[in-house]
């Protein structure tokens, strides 16, 4: 097998989310890293900050998701900007299922117990590219799946070939 490019970025990929996941995993992310983070409203369509601790969905500004009632409308956003253009640009959205967040909560609380186990964590890990305007309906899909490959590089597709960074609160 000849080793391309695409498994080069694969593996980049692979360990972005492992890292990803380590750092929610953790308590607070660390004692020098971000304290906060973009999230998406996905009722408004604003992005708000929130903190690095929090598991999405969260609470948002404007309170549960329409038309369903105790569901946080808050999911985390990856926002970059791009060199030479002021406004930000969310690239892609990303939520936990339920039973991956009470994973990582679990693996919070229990401190020197067993470790979490992160295919069942990345599993549930879902991720979408944000809507055309609010309200728009959302395909969300594992991230490790390979849909969920193609939106976490949407970054690459935004930038257009110029340099970006991430952008944080």
């Amino acid at each position: 097998m000849k080793f391309t490019w695409q498994h080069l970025t694969i593996i980049v990929v692979a360990l972005a989310l492992v890292g990803t996941i380590g750092w929610f995993v953790m308590e607070d992310g660390g004692g020098d890293g971000p304290k906060k983070l973009w999230f998406y409203d996905l009722n408004t369509g604003e992005l708000f900050a929130g903190d690095v601790a929090e598991l999405p969905p969260i609470a948002a500004p404007s309170g549960d998701l329409k038309n369903f009632s105790g569901t946080p409308a808050g999911v985390l956003a990856s926002v970059i900007k791009i060199e030479g253009d002021e406004a930000k640009k969310i690239a892609f959205l990303q939520a936990y299922t339920p039973d991956a967040k009470q994973m990582i909560e679990a693996s919070r609380q229990s401190q020197g117990g067993a470790p979490a186990d992160y295919e069942k964590i990345m599993a549930g890990t879902m991720v979408a590219l944000p809507p055309a305007k609010a309200g728009d309906p959302i395909k969300w899909v594992a991230m490790s799946s390979p849909d969920g490959y193609k939106i976490t590089m949407a970054m690459e597709t935004l930038a257009g070939g110029k340099p970006y960074s991430a952008d944080l609160p």
